[in-house]
């Protein structure tokens, strides 16, 4: 899992899972052309029973997307949210631009770039500076589900399919069948106003969550997709879901437009570096400089209130060694890695060391409430105003833990949580806390 920030939230939960995209993408590496025709052959994906009505409608969009030669989209996607007590509303603006059968480029501005020059693909994350490319067989995208490896195109398809889904369908080979892929349930719906414009629109329902389509009703090309993934927030471990939102608005569509012949080259910008040719550490997510600069140096100190009202100051805690795990309720990544921070203080504590859950920006009833919900016991400490988040640059991201030694001196601070992150945490404060 990547260190999140509430942008990097955004382009999580559009994947409806914790990853985001960039390392989907890395763990599940479309196979080289040459090992497409060894591919176990996969059983035939599954879609719903159709009414006559939604089949009409399904067949009329797959048509659409079927017979496009190209297509250029500009649009948003808006986030909003309500979760543990907390609102949140964020957006990111996207372009995209496709030539049939397989070229494209997918940009969500400032964070993350898809594309495909025909003959290969590639996954630019613009914030990191890592990228991941590799073959491409000829041809548009086969239907594909994000679990089937075996199909060269399956989890990049479906990062388009939950990113930008009017381009997904225009790559995929039956963009009908595409849009239905894990769905148990299609409905037409009323149609609605858009601009002063009327639209038709279909639901689609999925086990994690609810997708509504609005689709022009003269080029059958999708207009807006309105995603309610309340179930995926609640199966990912957020607390008291009311509201969670996903807007992609397609505010511009052309259609037919004639591309430069060099339009989707790409090659690696200058400085990127092949996530494929990462090891160990360099695999980890990359802390900056000014987060760098506080490792070696005394802890900052500061003074926060715990759940029972009573203080927790930072430098009182000298002579002990100490981790701080800054986390929110909102975070997907931090809520998976509690358990984990549970299982060290009670493993450490009789050495000692003193385990800290260092919530940021949330009011007490939302922690206090999530912590009885899971039924966690660690310490926890409220910075409310963010003031202790500030001085350990957690906007850079949460989850972010802290180690600190028995002098009171940061010795490693570690963004993000993976199996292999949880268990250098835990490496560094087993030999702290039996160093003298």
């Amino acid at each position: 899992m990547y260190i999140m920030t509430k942008r990097r939230l955004l382009i999580a939960v559009l994947t409806v899972g914790m990853t985001v995209p960039m390392f989907l993408i890395a763990q599940n590496a479309t196979p080289a052309a040459s090992e497409v025709a060894a591919a176990p052959t996969t059983a035939p994906v599954k879609v719903p029973d159709l009414t006559p009505e939604a089949r009409a409608a399904i067949d009329k969009l797959s048509a659409a997307y079927a017979g496009l030669k190209s297509l250029q989209t500009v649009g948003v996607v808006l986030a909003d949210f309500d979760v543990g007590g907390q609102q949140k509303k964020m957006s990111q603006a996207f372009t995209s631009s496709f030539a049939a059968p397989a070229q494209f480029k997918n940009e969500m501005t400032d964070s993350l770039l898809v594309g495909s020059t025909g003959k290969q693909t590639y996954v630019l994350d613009l914030e990191k500076a890592l990228y991941r490319a590799n073959e491409l067989p000829p041809g548009k995208f086969p239907l594909s589900s994000a679990a089937d490896e075996s199909t060269p195109t399956g989890p990049l398809m479906e990062l388009l399919r939950s990113q930008n889904l009017s381009l997904a369908l225009a790559l995929s080979q039956d963009p009908g069948k595409q849009l239905l892929v894990g769905a148990t349930e299609v409905k037409v719906l009323p149609p609605e106003t858009i601009d002063g414009k009327t639209y038709d629109v279909l639901n689609v329902a999925f086990p994690a969550a609810n997708i509504k389509v609005v689709i022009d009703p003269q080029s059958y090309l999708v207009r807006r997709v309105v995603a309610d993934v309340r179930k995926n927030m609640l199966q990912r471990g957020a607390p008291d879901v009311k509201l969670a939102n996903l807007t992609t608005d397609y505010t511009t569509t052309t259609v037919d437009t004639t591309f430069a012949q060099t339009a989707f080259d790409w090659s690696p910008p200058a400085g990127a570096r092949d996530a494929s040719k990462l090891k160990g550490e360099e695999q980890k997510p990359q802390l900056s400089a000014s987060v760098q600069a506080l490792i070696g140096k005394p802890a900052v100190d500061f003074n926060l209130k715990d759940l029972d009202g009573k203080d927790v100051k930072l430098s009182d805690q000298k002579g002990s060694v100490v981790l701080l795990d800054f986390w929110a309720t909102w975070c997907p990544p931090c809520v998976a890695t509690m358990p984990h921070m549970q299982k060290l203080s009670e493993r450490f504590a009789p050495r000692g060391v003193k385990v800290f859950a260092v919530n940021v920006g949330e009011d007490k009833e939302t922690v206090a409430k999530f912590m009885r919900d899971k039924k966690l016991t660690l310490p926890t400490v409220l910075d409310t105003e963010g003031s202790a988040g500030a001085v350990y640059k957690v906007d850079e991201g949460i989850p972010l833990k802290v180690i600190i030694d028995r002098a009171g001196v940061v010795r490693r601070i570690i963004g993000g949580t993976t199996i292999e992150i949880e268990a250098d945490v835990e490496k560094t404060i087993d030999e702290l806390s039996q160093a003298k």
